[in-house]
């Protein structure tokens, strides 16, 4: 089993694709990869968004979008509008299409993850970390993400995550059992499955 773990000071900030803002980079796989030369397999991020306006697009990817503070947002695309206005509210849409964000009531912070759709699925789970809760995980890769903190994972050794802490288990075998614990927050938890047919090199 792999895990790596991030903290604030671990992420890139970098301009978005489309010019329009910055973004801090989480992680990108595989590692050197880049957004201009569109070759990674997925990428997490996380955003401070101060104005409105349309999202870059990544033909050949899925994108999985949360809000995590502020006055919410409203996404508009393929002729609908989606409304994020409590902590941890999720939308997933196809990054090839045309998708804008207006703000329903000042700066939000987001979180984001973009995968290669025809290589990977992707599912997700909140928790609320008020006392104690068993995790199994699935899949290929994992990704715990604590937006308040004050949470404990434990598993063969135990981790204390704190605010935007970020874990990525890799190489675990299915139904990985971890037991977690907290208080006054919430766990995100996001799987990236192989299709099959498909591989994903470590």
């Amino acid at each position: 089993m792999k895990i790596l773990s991030k903290t604030s000071a671990d992420y890139k900030s970098m301009p978005w694709k489309n010019g329009g803002g910055i973004t801090r980079e989480m992680a990108i796989f595989p590692e050197g990869a880049t957004l201009g030369a569109g070759d990674f397999l997925w990428r997490v991020s996380s955003a401070d968004v101060s104005t409105g306006g349309p999202f870059s697009l990544f033909p050949e990817y899925d994108r999985l979008l949360f809000l995590l503070s502020g006055g919410g947002m409203l996404l508009s695309g393929e002729g609908r509008d989606v409304r994020l206005d409590h902590p941890l509210a999720g939308h997933s849409f196809r990054g090839d299409v045309p998708y804008g964000c207006t703000l329903l009531n000042g700066p939000v912070t987001d979180f984001n993850v973009i995968w290669r759709r025809d290589v990977l699925n992707c599912e997700y789970r909140t928790i609320g970390t008020e006392g104690k809760e068993n995790l199994f995980l699935e899949g290929d890769v994992s990704f715990l993400f604590s937006p308040s903190g004050n949470v404990s994972v434990r598993g063969e050794y135990e981790h204390a995550l704190k605010r935007m802490d970020l874990m990525i288990f890799e190489e675990y075998f299915t139904g990985l059992r971890l037991a977690v614990e907290g208080r006054d927050g919430f766990l995100l938890s996001v799987t990236l499955t192989k299709r099959q047919g498909t591989e994903i090199i470590h």
